[in-house]
């Protein structure tokens, strides 16, 4: 039984830092975006 609590535990950390990651993505290229679009601003 503890085994499985543990398992569980494990397997949801791993999830929960897989996610963090791919929300970090996600922020990291909404900023690229748009600082894009700032740097096309300043050069137009």
């Amino acid at each position: 039984m503890l085994f499985i609590i543990r398992y569980k535990k494990e397997r949801f950390l791993s999830f929960l830092k897989r996610f963090k990651k791919s929300v970090n993505k996600k922020k990291l290229i909404n900023n690229i975006k748009k600082n894009k679009y700032k740097i096309l601003k300043k050069i137009k």
